[in-house]
């Protein structure tokens, strides 16, 4: 690090330490003064650390401004400055942007120092012959450098009124969730999927996976969402052709017939409204991992392309990042590896998964068809299953079944209409449903579920 970088770090860390409460409630008890050399900001830092321990709050200027009279006043160390400790806790705070790189670099920034501290410690004990110290010096740092792994402090259940604000929270619709577009299913999610989270469509071949993924992109795309898809299965022109045929209203497969009519209606559409952007990514089966995937992400962001939701089309045929033996353990990795894709980037993840043979020959798909590795229903934060007799097949319509779900809805059935040639979903209101399939045929359904 040139001499340069290093002052531009040190004015930006000892702003957040002064002034920044999620800094200080991040960072604070990692922050060692006492291996600091320069007797300003080892002063700065100790006094800083001791006011946030003590009120729970930045060192105020009135403070510092007392704590620095009485240092000056009682300090024999003609070489302490306090127009320095002035310089650096009355520096320009840094901008939005430049206070969250710097935050996130703290991390890594404080692990470094704890690491070389430790180390060198360390290897002046065993020069010493202090065996017994070494060890202890060592295991006290891994355990310093653990912690700094994870910053959070966790719930402290204690704070009631807090902890209960942020369950309220979460059963609350505020704003993040990516609806459906299938009512009482968003109902059941409370507003939708929501970032962080990893929804799963279950269906058996055949059945509608990809359909369904093209239908919440197209729904979240008409609420002004931005979306990448990534498809694993067919090309990027396949998927687009899918996408556009429920947009437009004309069946996929008559497309290519009629561009300049599709044309004209899509022109017509977005110009009168506030869409969002959809990207679609192709990838062949097992040709990326969800590490390639991120990169991607990652990159799209920086090219300044807003990702806010993301589809894998699908889950199944994702590359683990590990090579393993067992086809479980991989999918398993895969799928665990979406969901942290979904929480590290903050969107919300959709993808499917095949449903095993045994779903073929029942009325009711749960979690326990999922394909290959169980795995996925523990992993995922909500599976829906779809299901159709062969009633309900001639009359296009099928059940989507809440197989998980996080808020505790598990067990519910919504019906649907679907018209896979144009990739759409539609709830069936309730009143219709028994004249579609059945009295008898629905309560024979629900029984089975």
């Amino acid at each position: 690090m040139t001499a340069s970088s290093d002052r531009i770090l040190k004015q930006h860390l000892y702003w957040l330490l002064t002034h920044d409460v999620e800094f200080l409630n991040r960072y604070a008890k990692f922050v060692r003064a006492d291996r600091i050399d320069a007797p300003e900001e080892k002063w700065l830092s100790q006094n800083a650390v001791e006011h946030w321990n003590k009120y729970r709050a930045p060192l105020s200027e009135d403070a510092l401004t007392i704590l620095l009279a009485e240092k000056v006043r009682l300090s024999s160390d003609k070489q302490f400055d306090p127009d320095i400790v002035e310089s650096l806790f009355y520096a320009d705070a840094p901008e939005d942007s430049v206070r969250l790189f710097i935050s996130d670099y703290a991390h890594d920034y404080f692990r470094k120092e704890d690491s070389l501290y430790t180390v060198g410690e360390f290897a002046d004990l065993v020069r010493a012959g202090k065996m017994d110290d070494a060890v202890e010096v060592l295991s006290a740092g891994v355990t310093q450098l653990t912690a700094l792994v994870d910053v959070d402090d966790g719930v402290d259940v204690m704070d009631a009124k807090t902890v209960l604000a942020d369950i309220k929270a979460l059963f609350s619709d505020d704003g993040t969730a990516i609806p459906t577009a299938i009512d009482l299913l968003d109902s059941l999610m409370v507003g939708g999927l929501r970032p962080g989270e990893l929804g799963v469509f279950l269906a058996p071949p055949g059945h509608g996976k990809s359909q369904w993924l093209v239908h919440v992109a197209r729904a979240a795309w008409e609420i002004g969402i931005n979306i990448v898809y990534f498809s694993f299965e067919m090309s990027a022109e396949r998927v687009a052709a899918r996408f556009y045929a429920g947009t437009v209203g004309i069946d996929s497969d008559q497309l290519a017939m009629n561009t300049k009519k599709a044309l004209k209606t899509f022109n017509k559409l977005v110009a009168a409204g506030d869409y969002g952007s959809l990207r679609i990514k192709r990838y062949p089966d097992k040709g990326a991992t969800c590490r390639d995937m991120t990169a991607y992400l990652e990159d799209r962001r920086a090219q300044g392309f807003p990702v806010d939701l993301v589809i894998v089309d699908y889950g199944d045929i994702v590359a683990p990042s590990t090579k393993h033996i067992d086809r479980r353990e991989a999918q398993a990795e895969v799928y665990l590896e979406m969901r942290r894709m979904a929480e590290e980037l903050g969107v919300p993840v959709w993808t499917a998964s095949q449903a095993n043979r045994a779903a073929l020959r029942r009325n009711v798909v749960t979690i326990e068809h999922i394909a290959d590795s169980f795995d996925k229903a523990k992993i995922a934060d909500y599976i829906f299953a779809f299901s159709q007799t062969n009633e309900e097949k001639r009359e296009k319509v099928g059940r989507v079944f809440v197989a998980k779900c996080r808020n505790n809805a598990d067990g519910r059935e919504v019906y649907v209409r679907y018209n896979f040639a144009l990739s759409t979903f539609e709830e069936v209101p309730e009143e219709e449903v028994d004249q579609i399939v059945g009295t008898k045929q629905r309560t024979m359904v629900q029984e089975a579920a």
